[in-house]
């Protein structure tokens, strides 16, 4: 029976995408998996009983599916902190390590660097890197809303095979990059359109609105 524990690294304390992304991977999984989820941020900031026990969870782990939000091309604060006082596996078959990420631009390469970045932290490790997925278009991640339909419905398709992936233990690196199935110009249009209410409650919105007609000033 695999181990298997899912490191939430939002900086968030709910309602996140990356929670969205956990709790579905949990459904994924098979219920007879011990999988457990250890949030990052509270992680990093406990410290007495709940602290070791988070850490010794991660230790006896013989799969870590670390899930996160990119920030400004890399990981959070919080998660890196977290991942900085991991002890390096003392058992001979070190935990196999898959990645979720994903980020608010519609073009999923931008998480590329911070799935380097993972890579190599299981280098310095001694963890062995499995890869995972990139999301593009991360907004359209809602926790109210299922994956399965559109336009995440090719977001869910790939969580179901890296899930069957983690099942069948495959010892080999394969990365998938995902965007939401609506064109790019909706995407922009959809992320636009969501700054109106906003701006209503700060009373901004008359000022927001003219600014698309405002003609710039030359100097």
């Amino acid at each position: 029976m695999k181990r298997i524990v899912i490191i939430n690294g939002s900086p968030k304390k709910t309602a996140s995408a990356t929670d969205k992304l956990a709790s579905e991977m949990q459904v994924l999984l098979p219920t007879e998996y011990v999988c457990h989820t250890v949030n990052a941020l509270q992680l990093s900031v406990s410290r007495g009983a709940a602290h070791t026990e988070g850490y010794q969870q991660i230790c006896r782990a013989d799969v870590l599916l670390f899930i996160f939000p990119v920030y400004a091309d890399a990981l959070p604060a919080s998660l890196l902190q977290m991942m900085h006082q991991i002890t390096p596996p003392a058992s001979p078959t070190p935990p196999q390590v898959y990645t979720i990420t994903q980020c608010g631009f519609y073009e999923s390469e931008h998480t590329r660097t911070a799935l380097r970045i993972m890579a190599h932290f299981c280098a310095q490790y001694g963890f062995c890197w499995q890869g995972g997925m990139g999301i593009g278009g991360g907004a359209m991640i809602k926790n109210e809303i299922s994956l399965a339909k559109p336009p995440t419905q090719n977001i869910h398709h790939a969580l179901c095979a890296l899930a069957r992936r983690i099942v069948a233990g495959e010892n080999e690196v394969h990365i998938d990059f995902i965007t939401p199935s609506v064109p790019r110009w909706l995407y922009r249009m959809m992320g636009s359109l969501a700054w109106l209410p906003a701006a209503r409650r700060h009373g901004v919105l008359r000022q927001l609105i003219l600014s698309y007609w405002r003609k710039p000033e030359h100097h």
